[in-house]
């Protein structure tokens, strides 16, 4: 699999390991993988999570998550978070959030 990922980015051309890249974080699965596989070939990179404050304990522990898998991958993790019920009140929109089943 790592083979197949470093031959992909270069085979397009996405990126080299002379970039520092950002990846967007959410702890799922999809990310912990490209993140693994970015270490494992040797890439520079910070991880950015976005933490919405919709979730309550649900979120703040998928921060800790992030938190704590970049210090074992030994990377910073970028943490913001975002007042998005008080920005709700405040413009006069509506969040919606959709259903996992």
């Amino acid at each position: 699999m790592l083979k197949q990922f470093e031959v992909n980015i270069h085979k397009n051309q996405l990126f080299n390991k002379d970039h520092k890249l950002l990846l967007a974080f959410s702890g799922g699965v999809d990310s912990v993988v490209l993140a693994h596989l970015l270490k494992f070939a040797g890439y520079t990179f910070e991880l950015a999570h976005c933490n919405f404050m919709l979730r309550g304990e649900e979120a703040d522990g998928d921060t800790q998550f992030c938190k704590e898998f970049a210090e074992k991958l030994e990377v910073i993790c970028n943490v913001v978070h975002f007042q998005t019920k008080d920005n709700e009140k405040k413009k006069k929109v509506e969040i919606k959030m959709g259903e996992i089943n």
